[in-house]
């Protein structure tokens, strides 16, 4: 039946740093955490539209139909619903009815019973072809998932649906017919797959088709963002914010830093994440937007932006690392792309964070474009008259803050001798 599509094999465009978003995986409880996650990460790059979770689940669940048309077109799926009628082993029951009109084949010794003649009620014992059960309840499985995803996705985007195989819209209709009619579907074991399967051919399709929809459904967190999310092009991008955090979080843990997690991202507002070195603590940021109304400092770009009868979306970083004792500040804009336009929109937006965040905050930060790896060579900081600016790779995310973290403590040591 096959173990699934390997993800590696769709990776494509810049890399993401798959050890960052496997440590930002292992925060999302459950799949509802994961799209509210992805939809934050998402609308960070959106200058019009905020991405919903349900926006997100939608895009994540092409990918996965997507995988399951694969999975049709290579397991000899019927061309039509005729092998599927031919292959249903059935039983016949006989079920007693009485009604006021004779039902075929009427048991007339019954109906002589059951009062004068000739009858004004009739007895009847029609017969009932009764499918196995397995297999009937695997099939009406199968197709009633696939009929889901498939009307989730064709209803607000026919596009998304592929080049289906042949065969699958009249397999789908058979849900409607009988016996299948009258079957309730139930997902099955892994033993009960092995036992479709051993009855040939069309059983052994299904049971590769459905042991994909058991797969998808039981991917945990990373893997469900490995293979519903880095595929997608127009989702890859919050993958890459995503896991960009999750460097900033290994960093911390390598520093020596312990964390406690806050909320989830995309749920609530503020920090996602308090981090303690000894006594003194740090707040980590996913969408650091209103770090002055947190921190009692004023926004620059809101005090202009108040003039504007339609006000533009606020300055947000896309990950902060803010100490609310000194003031420090370590400052991330994340860009997904090897375009240079892109990328230099990007570093025009990382310098408007340095006033931004220094009037927020009182004291001058640090702040990084954070690039794919191999779209830049490491660059030393450079000062402006706000702060610190820097172009860094995403591989070299985690040993720089790291680095940071280990220098501020030293700093902080030095100080308070």
């Amino acid at each position: 039946m096959g173990a699934g599509p390997d993800p590696r094999l769709r990776l494509t465009g810049p890399p993401v740093p798959l050890e960052g978003l496997a440590a930002a995986s292992t925060l999302w409880g459950n799949r509802a955490q994961v799209w509210s996650a992805i939809a934050a990460a998402a609308s960070l790059d959106s200058l019009t539209d905020a991405w919903t979770a349900s926006a997100a689940r939608r895009r994540g669940d092409r990918v996965a139909y997507t995988y399951l048309v694969e999975r049709l077109q290579t397991v000899d799926w019927p061309r039509s619903a005729t092998p599927w009628r031919q292959a249903l082993p059935a039983e016949t029951a006989r079920d007693l009815v009485v009604a006021s009109y004779p039902p075929l084949p009427v048991d007339w010794i019954a109906t002589r019973r059951l009062g004068p003649w000739p009858p004004t009620t009739y007895v009847g014992r029609p017969r009932r072809r009764i499918p196995a059960t397995l297999l009937a309840s695997t099939l009406r499985w199968t197709l009633d998932r696939i009929a889901g995803l498939r009307g989730a996705l064709g209803g607000r985007d026919p596009a998304a649906l592929g080049e289906e195989p042949v065969g699958l819209i009249a397999a789908l209709a058979l849900r409607d017919q009988a016996p299948l009619d009258e079957v309730r579907g139930a997902a099955p074991r892994s033993q009960d797959l092995r036992a479709v399967a051993r009855e040939g051919w069309p059983w052994t399709a299904l049971a590769s088709v459905a042991a994909e929809l058991i797969r998808q459904d039981r991917l945990d967190p990373h893997a469900l963002a490995r293979e519903m999310l880095l595929p997608d092009a127009e989702l890859r991008g919050a993958a890459f914010h995503l896991a960009v955090f999750g460097e900033v979080l290994l960093a911390a843990r390598d520093a020596g830093l312990t964390d406690v997690s806050l909320r989830p991202i995309g749920i609530g507002t503020g920090p996602v994440h308090r981090l303690h070195d000894g006594p003194r603590t740090w707040e980590l940021w996913f969408d650091a937007g209103g770090l002055a109304g947190t921190y009692g400092g004023q926004s620059p770009y809101r005090l202009a932006a108040a003039k504007l009868s339609d006000r533009p979306v606020p300055l947000r970083p896309d990950i902060a690392l803010v100490d609310p004792a000194t003031r420090e500040c370590r400052a991330f804009e994340c860009k997904h792309s090897t375009d240079r336009d892109y990328l230099g929109t990007g570093l025009v937006e990382t310098l408007a964070y340095l006033p931004e965040l220094h009037g927020a905050l009182g004291r001058a930060p640090a702040a990084s474009l954070v690039v794919p790896e191999g779209a830049s060579t490491r660059q030393h900081p450079w000062s402006a008259r706000d702060g610190t600016v820097a172009v860094e790779p995403a591989d070299l995310v985690r040993p720089s803050v790291t680095s940071y973290l280990s220098r501020s403590r030293a700093g902080s040591a030095s100080a308070t001798r």
